[in-house]
């Protein structure tokens, strides 16, 4: 993180099993600047996301936007209780 964070990034760090966190870290960043962004998300288990079965290694995970979206609307209806 604190690489990213000299080479002009704006890092943020969230937990994968707290929406709140997810949308908070988010949330703080400042969209209109521009600039490259990095999320680093802690993960405890599997959390039954479908982007979280695509095979990808534990090392790294790297999504497309579309299947960020996808998994935060997955986890928007698992933390509302659907």
């Amino acid at each position: 993180m604190e690489t990213l964070s000299s080479c002009g990034w704006r890092v943020r760090r969230a937990v994968s099993e707290d929406f709140r966190s997810l949308e908070e870290a988010c949330d703080s960043f400042d969209y209109s600047g521009g600039g490259p962004k990095a999320l680093f998300v802690s993960t405890v288990g599997e959390l039954g996301l479908s982007v979280s079965d695509a095979g990808r290694s534990e090392a790294a995970h790297s999504l497309s936007m579309s299947e960020l979206d996808q998994a935060l609307e997955e986890l928007e209806v698992k933390s509302n209780g659907h």
